[in-house]
């Protein structure tokens, strides 16, 4: 049986409430069991299980996407190497203009006593769009090839 009894302290206004040991016991219990019924319950434990696994699916996932990205990239690249160089490869005849007429035909004006090459103004050759300068107001590291 619960006994509640008034408890008339030193403050005024409504009647404070003093819960018996006994019923205080009942309370305890009572949330101990739900707890551990709680605690006990297994049913949709499998949730949290599917949720992280999910999560790591996805994850891989998107890292095999950007993988085969990365192989088509330099697929691509290499295809566009292996094609210049076969096109300054078909000029070299051993004639004295072979390998001025080899550069021209890849798009790339080289001097003499330099050793790097600029892109042929005008767009002649294979390699017409390159610019090495930063467009849009990018920064130095923003090129368009």
């Amino acid at each position: 049986m619960t006994t509640i009894a008034s408890y008339g302290g030193p403050y005024t206004g409504p009647s404070k409430l003093r819960i018996s040991a006994i019923a205080r016991n009942m309370v305890v219990a009572t949330i101990e069991q739900s707890i551990k019924a709680f605690w006990g319950d297994t049913a949709g434990v499998i949730l949290p299980y599917v949720t992280l696994m999910l999560v790591v699916i996805v994850g891989v996932s998107v890292l095999a996407l950007d993988g085969s990205r990365y192989m088509s990239l330099q697929t691509q690249l290499q295809n566009g190497a292996d094609a210049l160089a076969l096109a300054g490869a078909a000029e070299l005849d051993r004639t004295p203009t072979a390998i001025e007429r080899a550069n021209k035909a890849i798009g790339f004006r080289c001097e003499a006593n330099s050793s790097t090459c600029q892109p042929l103004a005008g767009g002649h050759g294979l390699v017409s769009n390159w610019s090495f300068e930063p467009h849009n107001g990018g920064s130095a590291s923003s090129r368009r090839f």
